[in-house]
């Protein structure tokens, strides 16, 4: 099957942005839903995305920004919850909703962002359950018409993330740097090769039905990864 054009939902976030680059490079136009997409001209200007505004949590909404389009992609996730930011909400409830969607729509190609070790019983936290719920949902609902491949990336890094940024932010902050977890374990990912992937998996059928881990070739301690950025950044500092 040819894929000529996808549509996004998180498309505007860091993962999205780089993927749309990623399709456009690769010939496949993408149709990104957002709830303002006056405040995301630029993605239109440079590679001629499509921005259009729907419900994510209206079934028959998102079916009509379906349609016309070759497969689905659903980046969204939050790392906290905040106000009607719920993980059961935007996890879980917008997952069922998008897959319901393609089939109202008549969309056979599901692909699903979900995280290293998700699992809905026993998950570490309640980030880590709900996406493991939302993509046990997905897969389910999915069958047997909408062919679903989910990926469970570790930490994800590129030039304008929120997580190695963050840290390199606060790191300039003057006095000692407190730090929660530091033998807490990770295996970062380029962005670059995340979306690799997804543009991969789109036109092989062999992936479908399939998860996914995306993990980098090394394994860091948190520690090692401020004191690394310390490195770049020339710098020395107390760490707690």
């Amino acid at each position: 099957m040819k894929i000529q054009r996808v549509c996004i939902l998180g498309g505007t976030g860091f993962v999205g942005r780089h993927l749309t680059h990623k399709l456009a490079d690769n010939g496949i136009q993408s149709r990104i839903i957002t709830r303002r997409p006056h405040r995301h001209a630029e993605l239109r200007t440079d590679i001629g995305c499509e921005l259009v505004e729907a419900d994510i949590h209206d079934v028959d909404s998102l079916a009509g920004q379906f349609a016309g389009c070759d497969a689905v992609i659903n980046l969204i996730g939050i790392l906290n919850e905040q106000g009607r930011q719920r993980f059961q909400r935007l996890h879980v409830a917008v997952t069922e909703n998008a897959v319901n969607a393609c089939r109202q729509a008549g969309i056979g190609r599901y692909l699903h962002m979900s995280a290293l070790n998700a699992d809905e019983a026993n998950g570490a936290s309640q980030y880590l359950r709900s996406k493991g719920e939302a993509e046990n949902r997905a897969f389910l609902l999915g069958r047997p018409k909408v062919a679903v491949t989910s990926f469970r990336p570790s930490v994800i890094f590129g030039p304008d993330d929120s997580f190695i940024n963050r840290f390199n932010r606060l790191l300039g902050l003057p006095g000692p740097f407190p730090l929660a977890c530091p033998e807490a374990r990770f295996a970062p990912v380029y962005v670059c090769d995340v979306t690799e992937a997804f543009l991969r998996v789109l036109t092989r059928p062999q992936s479908q039905g399939r998860h996914y881990e995306l993990c980098g070739p090394d394994e860091y301690t948190l520690r090692q990864i401020i004191d690394y950025l310390l490195v770049l950044r020339h710098k020395h500092k107390r760490i707690i």
